[in-house]
């Protein structure tokens, strides 16, 4: 079928030129996150119901490489850390940049990143709606 794979690449490069965001859920620039990979924490750059990314990174994981880690979330307007395990995939890895997306999410997971999240959206009331 190379005529159908030639035109989803020429469509996502076409995407990529135009600025186009390809991902399924918002992301929100945090602090006070960490994700703990092989006992290393790191600082959690942004986060979205999707994945999170990590920056600065300087350890050795590569794209495509499925790990388990923890994931260390401040609740907001409190003192209070919640501590996560989470099985993680990497998408992408730029320079000191490591972009996770998660592979599985339990409820627990999911309920209190949304519980995290919610709380950024309910600052932005004015965040423009995506097209799908």
């Amino acid at each position: 079928m190379p005529g159908f794979l030639d035109w989803f690449f020429k469509a996502r490069a076409r995407d990529n030129r135009m600025g186009r965001d390809r991902r399924r859920h918002d992301r929100y620039t945090v602090t006070g996150v960490a994700a703990i990979l092989f006992g290393a924490r790191e600082r959690v750059y942004d986060i979205s119901m999707g994945g999170l990314c990590i920056r600065p990174y300087e350890g050795g994981l590569k794209a495509g490489s499925v790990f388990s880690f923890e994931l260390e979330l401040k609740m907001h307007n409190s003192d209070s850390r919640v501590k996560l395990t989470c099985r993680g995939k990497v998408v992408r890895r730029v320079d000191d940049l490591l972009a996770l997306k998660y592979v599985a999410m339990e409820d627990p997971l999911k309920r209190h990143l949304q519980d995290f999240i919610r709380r950024f959206e309910e600052k932005r009331p004015d965040k423009p709606k995506r097209e799908r």
